[in-house]
C-alpha cells in the first residue's frame, strides 16, 4: 500500500482516537462512528486537554496537507483542533479553507465555522453563514440551520436583547418544524412568548400601551399562562373595562393568588356602576355578586404582597467547629398591612443553605378566636433549628424563606426571606479552655 495513504489513515485515527478521549475522558482505543468533532467542542471547556498531544496532532494533520491538499476534512479536522486550544484565529482560517474545499452539498464546515463565530460572540456572522446558503430539502442542512439559529435566540435572551431574540426563534422555528421535534418546538414556543411578554414591558415602560397589547395577546395564542391575561387585564381596565373583566374572570378560575384583590374589585363596582347608569340592573347585579364573591373569596383563602409584613427580624448562626455542627436562631413579627382583619394565618418556614433544604417547620400563627386585625403585628415568632452536621466548612450564610397562607395548604406565598450572616469567630468549650491552657505557658 502506498506510504502516503497509510500515513493518512494513520493521522486520521489518531486525530479521532484523541477526539474521543477528550469526550469521554477515558484511555480507551475505541473507533465507533461518532461526531468526534461535536466531542472536542462540548468537552474543550471541561477537560485538561494534553497540548502536546494537540500540537503533535495538528502538526500530523498539517503535514497530510502535502500530499492532501484538497481534502477539505483535513482542514476541517485542523479548524477543531485549534479551538481546542483556544486559538480562534487559526481555527477560523482552517474553517474557511475547508469551506473552499468542500465538494457541493457538503455545509459540515460552514456549521462549524458559524458554531465557532457563536463561541466567540461574532452573532451577526454567525446568522449570515446561514442565511446565505439557498434553501435545500436536506435534512442535515435543516439540522444545522435549525441549531445555529436556535443557539443565536438563546445568546441573544441571555443578554436581554429580545427583538433580536425573538426574531431567531422564529427562525429556528421555521426549521424545527421541519424536522417535526415536538419537544424543541415547545422550548422554542415558550420562549417566543417570553420575548414578547419582555418586548411588551418595555412598551409599556414607553407608553405603547396598544403595541404592548398586541404583542401579550401574540403570547398568550402560543403559551395559556394566567400571567400573560393578568397583564392584559391591567392594560385593558381603561381601554376596554369588559374584556379587562372578561381576563380577569379567566385568571381568578386559573390563578387567583396572582390578582390584586383591590384593583379587581374597584373594576366591578366601577362597572356594577356604569350597568346602573344604563339601567341594566340584571348585570349590575351580577357584578356585585362577583364583588361579594371574590370578597369572601379574598378574605378566606387568599394573602397578596399588600397584606402583611415581616418586622422585628432578629437572627443568629451558632456554630462548633470541634464537633462540626452548627444551628441557627431567628425571630420575627408579622404585621397586618391591609385594611382587612386576617382571621386565619399560617407560616412556613425553609432554612436553606446555597445547595438544600436543611431545616422546615410550619406553624399556625392566628386563628379565629383571635383575628390579626389591620395594622397590628401577630406575636414575636422565636425558632431555634436543630443541630445541622457539615462536613468540610459550615455555611457562610443560610437563607430562611417565609411562606404565609390563609389556609394549611394552599394558596402560599413567599413574603421575606432572611439571611443568617455566619458571625466571626466561635470556639467550642474544648477549644476555649485549650486557649486558656497554652496561656498559661
Amino acid at each position: 500500500m502506498n506510504n502516503n495513504i497509510i500515513e493518512y489513515i494513520r493521522t486520521f485515527v489518531l486525530t479521532v482516537l484523541f477526539a474521543f478521549f477528550v469526550a469521554a475522558g477515558l484511555f480507551a482505543w475505541l473507533i465507533n462512528n461518532v461526531n468526534t468533532e461535536e466531542q472536542i467542542r462540548q468537552d474543550q471547556q471541561e477537560e485538561k486537554i494534553d497540548i502536546k498531544l494537540v500540537d503533535a496532532l495538528i502538526e500530523k494533520n498539517k503535514k497530510m496537507l502535502d500530499d492532501y491538499a484538497s481534502d477539505y476534512r483535513i482542514n476541517l479536522r485542523l479548524g477543531l483542533l485549534y479551538e481546542v486550544k483556544n486559538d480562534y484565529q487559526n481555527a477560523e482560517a482552517q474553517y474557511k479553507q475547508s469551506i473552499e474545499k468542500a465538494p457541493y452539498n457538503q455545509f459540515k464546515p460552514v456549521y462549524e465555522l458559524a458554531k465557532l463565530y457563536i463561541l466567540i460572540k461574532r452573532y451577526e456572522d454567525a446568522a449570515k453563514l446561514m442565511n446565505d446558503i439557498s434553501e435545500k430539502p436536506q435534512k442535515k442542512l435543516i439540522e444545522y440551520k435549525a441549531d445555529v439559529f436556535l443557539s443565536l435566540a438563546n445568546k441573544y435572551f441571555e443578554a436581554g436583547k429580545y427583538n433580536e431574540s425573538l426574531e431567531y426563534f422564529r427562525k429556528a422555528q421555521q426549521y424545527y418544524n421541519l424536522l417535526k421535534d415536538k419537544e424543541i418546538l415547545k422550548y422554542i414556543n415558550n420562549n417566543i412568548a417570553s420575548c414578547l411578554v419582555y418586548i411588551a414591558q418595555n412598551d409599556i415602560r414607553h407608553y405603547d400601551i396598544d403595541t404592548a397589547i398586541s404583542y401579550l395577546e401574540d403570547a398568550l395564542k402560543l403559551v395559556n399562562a394566567p400571567i400573560i391575561k393578568y397583564h392584559l387585564a391591567l392594560l385593558y381596565i381603561y381601554k376596554n373595562p369588559n374584556k379587562a373583566y372578561r381576563y380577569f374572570d379567566e385568571v381568578f378560575k386559573q390563578e387567583p393568588r396572582i390578582i390584586n384583590y383591590e384593583t379587581y374589585y374597584s373594576l366591578l363596582s366601577a362597572l356594577a356602576s356604569e350597568a346602573e347608569v344604563d339601567e341594566n340592573t340584571s348585570l349590575a347585579d351580577l357584578y356585585r355578586y362577583k364583588m361579594e364573591k371574590i370578597k369572601k373569596y379574598y378574605t378566606g383563602n387568599i394573602l397578596s404582597v399588600n397584606d402583611v409584613k415581616i418586622t422585628d427580624v432578629k437572627s443568629r448562626m451558632i456554630y462548633n467547629k470541634f464537633f462540626r455542627c452548627y444551628k441557627a436562631a431567628f425571630a420575627f413579627k408579622i404585621r397586618n398591612i391591609s385594611i382587612y382583619d386576617i382571621n386565619t394565618l399560617y407560616a412556613e418556614i425553609v432554612v436553606r443553605d446555597e445547595f438544600k433544604t436543611v431545616y422546615k417547620i410550619k406553624k399556625e400563627l392566628v386563628n379565629s378566636e383571635k383575628p390579626l386585625e389591620s395594622a397590628k403585628y401577630t406575636d414575636l415568632f422565636k425558632e431555634n433549628t436543630d443541630t445541622i452536621k457539615y462536613k468540610k466548612q459550615p455555611p457562610s450564610k443560610l437563607y430562611v424563606d417565609i411562606y404565609v397562607s390563609k389556609q394549611p395548604d394552599n394558596n402560599k406565598m413567599l413574603i421575606d426571606t432572611i439571611i443568617i450572616e455566619k458571625e466571626k469567630k466561635e470556639r467550642s468549650v474544648i477549644e476555649r479552655w485549650l486557649r486558656r491552657f497554652a496561656a498559661r505557658f
